[in-house]
């Protein structure tokens, strides 16, 4: 989704249920969805853990699309 799509939430952990939502300290990398042009997954670092357990992440996992938007603004 191109910046200027993407809606503002907060950025603060929440969690609903039984569901522990985490915050995200840096978008380390990005790569295409197979089949699904302009889609992208991101492969993210979470706050208060280590390299060994980044994740990658589609578009609708993020909480807060400013990471995904800062992101795609250090790129350029």
């Amino acid at each position: 989704y191109p910046p200027e799509q993407l809606k503002s939430v907060s950025e603060e952990p929440t969690i609903t249920g039984e569901e522990a939502h985490y915050i995200v300290e840096a978008i380390i990398a990005h790569r295409p969805i197979k089949n699904k042009k302009g889609i992208y997954e991101y492969l993210i670092r979470w706050k208060g853990y280590n390299a060994d357990e980044d994740t990658w992440q589609v578009f609708e996992d993020f909480d807060d699309v400013n990471t995904i938007i800062s992101y795609w603004r250090k790129l350029g």
